[in-house]
């Protein structure tokens, strides 16, 4: 049941999987080296989004995994073929209320000049997308409502997000493409979010000043980003699911433009 209305099963009701990495062997092949490097999820939590970048700045690549409705993943890089899981030490397991989240898209960029990566999630209606400002030295606090990013969100569930500036100002802005996951109820088709940053450590959602194309609503699940056209700005690729039946959905792509 999902707000008294029958629904298919949600994460919890099914059994969970665990993550892989796989080591470039430098020679065509690859081995799977999860358990050995402690990546490997034995618990068999839902991710669902997953990023790598060095978040202490200690010259080793470090791991975040978004997981559903289960805890995040913050592996620290040990230097020596190995992680160590710090997600709840450093403040990036579940928000600032301590609950857990349905996370799904994940992106990071520093959003506010200070010389650190901020991790943003992406999440479930009436559970806000999180913004995670970097503190330095692997910590982490939640300033989604703060930043003028959680408020906005509580209505949408989240999917495929990206730091990225469109209008060509120096400063990282943010998209968030949308879509429920439950036909029967309304508000399944949803209408993209795009967050320009202030320059103060907030954001203001100004997807409805661009134009028509990230109003229309759509069962929004991934976006990609590039200069498709090579005329000096970054065009979006969304894709989208179309229901079909109660136990299976079609994957579409539909390309959108932002112009600056």
């Amino acid at each position: 049941m999902f707000k008294g209305v029958p629904v298919q099963c949600g994460p919890r009701g099914l059994p969970g999987a665990g993550d892989s990495l796989y080591r470039n062997n430098g020679n065509g092949t690859f081995s799977d080296v999860s358990k050995k490097a402690g990546v490997s999820d034995p618990n068999g939590y839902y991710g669902l989004g997953v990023i790598c970048s060095d978040f202490d700045e200690d010259g080793f690549v470090d791991i975040f995994v978004a997981n559903d409705s289960t805890p995040n993943f913050l592996y620290h890089n040990n230097g020596d073929g190995t992680f160590k899981e710090i997600a709840f030490d450093s403040g990036t397991a579940v928000n600032e209320s301590g609950s857990e989240q349905g996370c799904m898209g994940v992106t990071l960029a520093d959003y506010d000049h200070d010389g650190r990566l901020d991790l943003f999630i992406t999440n479930f209606d009436d559970e806000y997308n999180v913004l995670y400002h970097n503190d330095g030295r692997n910590s982490f606090t939640d300033v989604a409502f703060k930043a003028k990013v959680a408020q906005v969100s509580l209505p949408y569930v989240g999917w495929g997000t990206k730091f990225f500036d469109y209008d060509d100002d120096g400063w990282a802005d943010l998209f968030v493409t949308n879509g429920h996951v439950y036909p029967q109820r309304g508000h399944y088709r949803q209408r993209e979010l795009l967050h320009h940053n202030n320059r103060d450590g907030t954001f203001s959602e100004v997807a409805n000043q661009i134009g028509s194309a990230l109003m229309e609503e759509r069962v929004g699940r991934g976006a990609a980003f590039g200069d498709l056209d090579n005329d000096g700005d970054v065009d979006i690729v969304g894709q989208r699911s179309r229901w079909q039946s109660a136990t299976a959905c079609e994957t579409t792509v539909a390309m959108r433009t932002i112009r600056c």
